[in-house]
């Protein structure tokens, strides 16, 4: 008798998959550069490219929704409104730096805390992606799993940093930061492995 597996047929996609990797390191690049542009001075190119970052998060939630409604629809939908709610915030963060000193004391504060919002987010909404990564063996199981550790601990550094603790929120970002880079290195070498049919999510 043929035996039949618990684990629906896998086909590996590269091309999308490395469009999600590229995004998920220029982002790094969009934030950390625009960042430090504003803090130089440069308030017109930095903020281009807070404004930037914020498409490419979005457009990663995009992407990779599309590659998981078909199997987790609810996880699916559930990251693409993480990945929006976080661009929207570091978007209005970054806005609200350059051009809320009209209107508020510390525009950069303001940044800091809709980041740290942004965060939050993004850490308790990703689960949903590492979870179908681990589920669907998309990705090495110990790359899922770094994920589903290292974004829970991004949460809580960031509602520490809300609190004050500055110096535990730089600390616990480091696990998650550390999936992003790996996940988006591996994407554009490897690929990634997704159901080729419908699953029940």
């Amino acid at each position: 008798m043929k035996q039949i597996s618990d684990h629906p047929p896998k086909q590996l996609l590269k091309n999308q998959p490395r469009v999600i990797g590229g995004l998920i390191l220029s982002a790094f690049i969009c934030y950390g550069g625009g960042s430090a542009l504003i803090s130089g001075g440069e308030s017109l190119l930095g903020i281009t490219l807070l404004l930037l970052n914020s498409v490419v998060v979005i457009t990663i939630g995009v992407l990779f929704s599309g590659l998981m409604v078909n199997s987790a629809p609810v996880s699916a939908h559930v990251y693409l409104a993480t990945r929006i709610t976080e661009g929207v915030l570091l978007g209005s963060g970054g806005l609200m730096w350059v051009f809320g000193s009209h209107f508020v004391t510390d525009s950069e504060a303001w940044n800091t805390t809709l980041y740290q919002l942004g965060m939050i987010i993004l850490g308790i909404g990703s689960i949903s992606l590492c979870k179908w990564l681990l589920d669907n063996r998309a990705v090495p199981a110990l790359l899922a799993r770094l994920g589903l550790i290292g974004y829970p601990l991004l949460a809580i550094g960031m509602v520490m940093g809300l609190i004050g603790s500055e110096d535990w929120a730089a600390i616990l970002l480091l696990p998650g930061a550390m999936f992003e880079v790996i996940l988006g290195l591996w994407l554009i070498i490897k690929g990634l492995l997704i159901p080729s049919r419908t699953t029940v999510a």
